[in-house]
């Protein structure tokens, strides 16, 4: 793998879709992380391992034993041939490997959660790093901003956006809310924007 001139300064990382079933990485002989699972998506920041311009060796171990009891099979045959369903058995990297460049500052994860109850919708950002930036956060019903809200970008903000009248999530109404989410430095400069959505649905007994 080999890094861009324009990647200098930003944070890189490297994405895996799904690794059957136990993974390692390495660069250049040293190691990065070990994953656990063969359907779930995982990254690792690599910035420490790379340098901009210099082409490294990247080595993923990859290992699964389904005879073994230790982890779930699935569809996963214990015979050499598939058998009894139309399915091939997977191990190994089976899904796409890419690398990104990002902000030092940008968002990394988030999780929202609907509440019906307070009609409004709980947003939980985390980000690579800890900043005085700003998140911008917009709720829109058919490309229509009905809601907006700016705080500081850093892990312990917890935001709340009302969402009135909300349109149920139901199998037979399956409405979405798409959600925008900007990151701006105190001069303005918008960093990193994420795109995502989410349905208005409460499950509960």
């Amino acid at each position: 793998i080999s890094v861009p001139q324009s990647w200098s300064g930003k944070s890189i990382m490297l994405h895996f879709g799904a690794v059957y079933y136990e993974s390692e990485v390495y660069i250049d002989g040293e190691f990065v992380g070990r994953h656990h699972g063969g359907s779930s998506s995982f990254s690792y920041d690599i910035t420490p391992f790379v340098k901009i311009g210099k082409i490294h060796n990247l080595v993923v171990v990859a290992s699964s034993d389904v005879r073994s009891g230790l982890q779930t099979a699935g569809k996963q045959s214990l015979q050499l041939a598939s058998h009894n369903c139309n399915y091939t058995r997977t191990t190994g990297i089976w899904q796409t490997v890419w690398m990104e460049a990002v902000d030092s500052y940008a968002l990394k994860a988030l999780h929202v959660i609907p509440d019906i109850d307070q009609q409004q919708v709980i947003i939980h950002p985390t980000y690579y790093r800890q900043s005085t930036y700003s998140l911008t956060v917009r709720v829109r019903d058919s490309g229509k901003v009905i809601a907006t809200k700016t705080v500081t970008a850093n892990n312990s903000t917890v935001i709340a956006i009302p969402v009135k009248d909300p349109k149920l999530w139901s199998p037979e109404s399956p409405f979405l809310y798409d959600l925008e989410l900007s990151v701006t430095t105190p001069a303005g400069e918008e960093v990193d924007r994420v795109s995502s959505y989410f349905g208005m649905r409460k499950i509960h007994v």
